[in-house]
This record gives structure tokens, sequence and C-alpha cells, in this order.
């Protein structure tokens, strides 16, 4: 006779698998909702908009920068038009959409260089845009955004005190850096959208881990009801 061990054994895979799939469910749902609602956003998020500039040319990014993406010289110095604390800027495709307020998430795609045409940061090639609240960038960042229209293109030029002063952020970004971005508003949510976006998130991933918590407790009963049926060995003769 066939033993209960095989049935048991096969039960456990299956329970593994179940777990296994729904962790991994669970978690990705978990990480949108932490990118995509009210949450606050991680390292990752508040680095984006301006990370790891570099100041050697050994760690630019401009080998790997796709060559489709803008570039350093489409826009020239004069091209630049005033703007409030110095941070001068050039729109280059207007958008139809509405401004950004202070406590909005936004999306945004972008490239950041150095004077030199040193690529430090983009998300051209990443497959993925920025997403951040405006309150964790830097002030050049915020000022231009909140002047921009959703859809809206623009090159933006970012003087120290309004980037990273003469502290710079080691080791891409120099002290009393200048700094250039082209960058494009793709998206907003506002405050409350955004809690809302982060809330309905989580609740989906919490009802995924239940409804996985109930699938293992049913199947463990199955198990223990199963054991309690068939010995544990009984061969044929």
């Amino acid at each position: 006779m066939r033993t209960s061990s095989d049935t048991r054994f096969q039960i456990r895979t299956a329970v593994l698998t179940t777990i296994l799939i729904a962790s991994g469910v669970a978690a990705a749902l978990i990480s949108i909702g932490c990118r995509g609602g009210g949450a606050n956003p991680g390292d990752e998020d508040l680095l984006i908009p301006f990370v790891e500039p570099t100041q050697s040319s050994r760690t630019c990014l401009n080998e790997v920068y796709p060559p489709d993406s803008p570039t350093f010289e489409e826009i020239s110095e004069s091209d630049y038009l005033p703007g409030a604390n110095g941070v001068d800027y050039v729109v280059i495709e207007p958008g139809d959409g509405d401004k950004p307020q202070a406590d909005w998430q936004i999306e945004v795609k972008y490239t950041g260089w150095l004077e030199d045409g040193c690529v430090f940061g983009t998300t051209y090639g990443s497959g993925r845009d920025a997403r951040f609240f405006l309150a964790y960038v830097i002030p050049g960042w915020r000022q231009s955004l909140l002047d921009m229209q959703l859809g809206e293109r623009r090159r933006i030029r970012v003087p120290s005190d309004q980037g990273y002063g003469q502290a710079g952020s080691p080791p891409r970004i120099p002290a009393n850096a200048t700094l250039y971005f082209d960058v494009t508003l793709t998206s907003g949510l506002t405050a409350e959208q955004a809690q809302a976006t982060a809330t309905a998130v989580n609740e989906a991933a919490a009802a995924t881990i239940t409804a996985v918590s109930q699938e293992v407790e049913a199947t463990f009963t199955a198990i223990a009801e199963e054991a309690s049926q068939d010995p544990e060995s009984s061969p044929d003769e």
C-alpha cells in the first residue's frame, strides 16, 4: 500500500509554491504602494532627481547614455531666460496640464549634466520615470517644477546655492557646481490622490497576505486529517 508520506510531500510542495508566489505578489504590491502613493518615498526615490552626480570623467554616464535622449549641446547659454533665484530656464516643449502644488507627488523624465557636459544622472534608458514628492528635491528643482505645467519639457540651469552648495554631493557633484537639467513633467498626484493610491495598494497587499494565510491553514488541516486516517507505512503484502 502507498504511504501517506507521498501525499504529505505533495501537499507541502504545493504550500511552499503558493507561499513563494503570494509573497512575491504582496511584496510587489507593497513596493508599488510605497512608490505610487502617500507613503514617504524611499532612498531610491529621494535620490533619483539628483542621483549620483559626478566630478570625474571616469564616472560620467556619457558612454552609456542613450543616443536618442536629450543632449547637452542642443541648448546654448544664450537660449536661457532669467529665472528667480538665478535658476534660468528654456521651455523646450510647452505643457497643457495643471501646475503642481508643493505637496504633490510627481513623475519626471530627466537628465543632469555638469558644466563640462558630463552626464551624472538620467532616467533615460532606465525604463521608468523618476517619482518623488516635491518636498524632497533640491531648491532649484522645486522652484522650476512648481512653475511647469504637466507635459512641459524644460531645460534649467541651477546655480550651486540652489543645488548642493559648497558641500557638493561627493563623489559626483563637486563643491559650488552649477547643474544643468533637462526635465519633462510627465504626471502628478495631489497629496490626497497619492494617499488614496497608497491606501488602495496596501489594502490589496493585505488581502493577498490574508488569502495566503487562509490557504496555508486549510492545506495543513488537510495534512493533519490525512495523517490521522492513514498509517505511516503499510506496504502491500
